[in-house]
């Protein structure tokens, strides 16, 4: 070591110090796996700048590896002896060329500068899980303040690179055995990757020629599987090997575009997900407004529009039968896909005018403005996927939607309003209205992804108002693609009914209080196919405030069109008659007539038409006639039918009713709010 050092007056040395250690020393770089032996170390306090020179350099892991894989005869499986790494190309690390040279840069941290020679060597990566990566030649990594210089830093000889990737979904596969997977065969040009910055690996070069294909559905008779997305082939492509560290904290490699401090919690997926250009100068981090772009190639082996041999793109939207053709188009040159084990990422997006925008989806005539979709492991990220679908009579609308996003196998799932369409809709047979407010496909109940029992279909969440109820009604309505309304007895997630005010406020006689109803059941539109064949109607059951008597157990039917004149009916029986379904009615089961029939329809013993249900006849009740009841003291009851004056808006009774009390005597025809 050095003996006394001469300081000028900021107490800097005035001369470069040399020193030679005693023994074995090391030099240890954070973020780099091995160390460096060396001799002599050098100081410039005039440049800032540490050199020593090196004599052998060890990868850290190195004896733990070699232990490992001496016990390869007592392992259960060779395969524990396999320690995957994305670092491992430097175990075979032989020699450090020229001197190690250290600098601080403006924030105070060692930039090291190196270069270090490798032999042939092997080790599998980590991410991606690519297996064996063996090159027969040599390798340089030359490391400039940190970073490594992917202009000078190679690996030579590298051999054929295989990489497995799973083709079903998560969780989605459904035949036997196990589920499917694909083998893509990569060669580099030149038999040579080049290092990136983070210390990762990446190069051009030649696929065995190859299509993309996940989103297995199933096998045919003849072999042959179904897919829910397929490329046409690829004959070339870029592979990427995912860095090791992050270094140089205070360069531009390692800023972000969206946030001023450094973000230390992300460091994995900054590191692991950085995409890189292909000329591995410019890259992205997780978190930058680049990485959103998406432009870059990312960790697995990436493709391009450029890279096709065969320019196709496929899809089974909606998940057809097997005898439909996919829909087949031209990829857009925003087309770019990449493989891990995990599966296909990436955009499988269309050329304008390039597919047959009419199609037919669960039924529904769809038109399909634009096509494309970003996958993440097989899962659809993101959509584009813009277009309308219509609903026939007796619904009667169309919806323009945005983003219309698919499962994995294609079922589709759910999209945006399209904001240039948010206008009333019609409910035609109905003469009704309602205001879309979102739309998903829901699968029949019980229905996985395995287990499907009938198609998706149609449902809107939306807000309606309908005549004599003064309260916009809030809810979800299915819709099949025969224009039909879904009711509960479907078996679908959707009831299409609307939950009713505590209590609400119907109009009595003209001059009058208005009747006080509190809903008993939520309110729904009939069953278009067992309704009148001229107009439908909306309904609810609720019990009506009168005088004198206890509230009357009603059934209201008014129309679905808010502005409409025309009166609402009323009609009852129970609690001792009324229309009934297994002995259950709207007051003994609050998902009675789960249909959405709304009314007993003309099958019930006593009734021929919708009209005897609604209006029962005025000469005499009928089971359906509401009913007046009070008791007194358990001794004097009184059940009067009352005969509904649509028009008037009061009851009647259908003849005087007289009773004869100790002191009183009491008559009533009449009876309305405050009546």
């Amino acid at each position: 070591m050095p003996g006394p050092v001469a300081l000028d007056n900021l107490f800097n040395p005035t001369e470069i110090i040399e020193a030679t250690p005693n023994g074995a020393a090391w030099l240890h770089q954070e973020g780099r796996p091995y160390g460096i032996e060396f001799d002599q170390i050098t100081f410039d306090a005039s440049l800032g700048e540490i050199s020593v020179n090196p004599v052998d350099v060890v990868y850290d892991q190195a004896d733990a590896l070699d232990a490992l894989e001496a016990q390869l005869g007592v392992l259960e499986s060779v395969n524990m002896a396999v320690k995957p790494s994305n670092e491992q190309y430097y175990r075979y690390a032989n020699a450090v060329v020229g001197k190690v040279e250290i600098r601080a840069d403006f924030n105070g941290l060692a930039l090291v500068s190196s270069q270090l020679s490798l032999s042939a060597g092997e080790f599998t990566p980590h991410f991606p899980m690519s297996g064996l990566l063996r090159w027969t030649g040599t390798g340089d990594v030359f490391q400039v303040d940190s970073l490594i210089d992917p202009s000078q830093s190679f690996l030579r000889g590298v051999q054929l690179v295989r990489m497995d990737y799973h083709q079903s979904c998560p969780d989605a596969f459904c035949g036997l055995g196990q589920p499917p997977m694909e083998l893509l065969t990569w060669t580099a040009d030149s038999n040579q990757l080049s290092f990136t910055p983070d210390g990762g690996l990446s190069g051009s070069g030649d696929l065995i020629k190859e299509g993309l294909d996940w989103g297995y559905l199933e096998t045919k008779a003849n072999g042959d599987k179904l897919y829910a997305h397929r490329t046409g082939d690829f004959n070339r492509g870029q592979f990427l090997v995912a860095g090791h560290a992050l270094m140089g904290l205070s360069s531009v490699w390692n800023s972000s575009l969206t946030t001023s401090k450094y973000d230390f919690d992300h460091s994995p997926s900054v590191l692991l997900l950085a995409g890189y250009d292909r000329d591995l100068m410019q890259h992205e981090r997780f978190g930058t407004n680049e990485y959103l772009l998406g432009v870059g190639d990312y960790p697995g082996l990436n493709f391009r529009v450029s890279d096709f041999s065969d320019l196709e793109g496929y899809s089974r939207i909606g998940r057809p039968d097997a005898s439909i053709p996919d829909f087949a188009f031209t990829p857009d040159a925003n087309a770019k896909y990449y493989v891990r084990p995990a599966g296909v990422s990436g955009v499988h997006e269309a050329q304008d005018d390039s597919f047959d925008s009419s199609l037919t989806i669960y039924g529904y005539p769809f038109k399909l403005d634009n096509y494309g979709l970003s996958f993440l492991d097989s899962e659809n990220h993101e959509s584009q996927t813009n277009g309308s679908l219509s609903v026939p009579e007796p619904a009667n609308f169309s919806q323009s939607f945005l983003e219309l996003s698919l499962s994995c196998v294609g079922e589709l799932e759910e999209a945006e309003l399209d904001p240039r369409d948010l206008g009333e809709k019609t409910l035609e047979y109905w003469n009704g209205a309602f205001e879309p407010k979102s739309m998903r496909f829901l699968a029949p109940l019980g229905d996985d992804v395995c287990l499907r029992t009938g198609d998706p279909i149609l449902a809107m969440g939306l807000t309606t108002e309908v005549a004599h109820v003064d309260a916009v009604l809030f809810g979800e309505m299915g819709f099949f693609p025969d224009g039909e309304i879904a009711a509960a007895a479907d078996g679908y997630p959707v009831d299409s009914r609307f939950l009713l005010p505590a209590q609400l406020e119907l109009d009595g006689p003209s001059g009058e209080a208005s009747y006080t109803m509190t809903p008993v059941s939520a309110l729904y539109f009939n069953d278009h196919a067992e309704g009148p064949a001229e107009r439908g109607f909306a309904t609810f059951a609720a019990t009506q405030d009168v005088p004198f008597f206890v509230d009357v157990l009603v059934q209201v039917m008014t129309s679905a069109d808010a502005d409409s004149s025309v009166q609402y009916d009323v009609v009852g029986g129970w609690p001792t008659q009324g229309w009934t379904e297994a002995g259950a009615s709207y007051f003994t089961h609050a998902e009675f007539d789960e249909g959405n029939i709304g009314w007993p329809t003309a099958s019930a013993a006593d009734l021929s038409t919708y009209d005897d249900y609604r209006r029962p006849s005025t000469a005499d009740p009928s089971a359906y006639t509401p009913m007046a009841l009070q008791s007194f003291f358990g001794v004097l009851n009184f059940e009067y039918p009352l005969k509904w004056n649509t028009s008037s808006r009061y009851y009647r009774s259908y003849s005087p009713e007289n009773d004869n009390l100790m002191v009183l005597h009491g008559f009533r025809s009449q009876l309305f709010p405050g009546g």
